[in-house]
């Protein structure tokens, strides 16, 4: 899906065991992460997991989504 679009968001619960984000959103039920290819910044995708470097208030954070973990996509544009 993220070939076809220029931005997915992804809805996941950042409860789910392994979810890597910033301490601030650990507790979010319903997480909300906008991925793209032309942010510039490395995102893998995997069998298990999206990893990507996001920018959250200006500051770069690694994150790791485990596959199941991810409830919803929505293509934006």
């Amino acid at each position: 899906m993220l070939a076809e679009h220029e931005v997915v968001q992804i809805v996941l619960d950042a409860r789910h065991h392994d979810v890597e984000v910033p301490d601030h959103l650990a507790h979010d039920l319903q997480l909300r992460l906008n991925l793209s290819r032309h942010f510039g910044l490395p995102i893998e995708i995997d069998e298990e997991y999206v990893s990507a470097t996001l920018t959250f208030g200006g500051v770069r954070h690694f994150v790791r989504v485990p596959l199941p973990s991810i409830y919803l996509m929505i293509p934006q544009g």
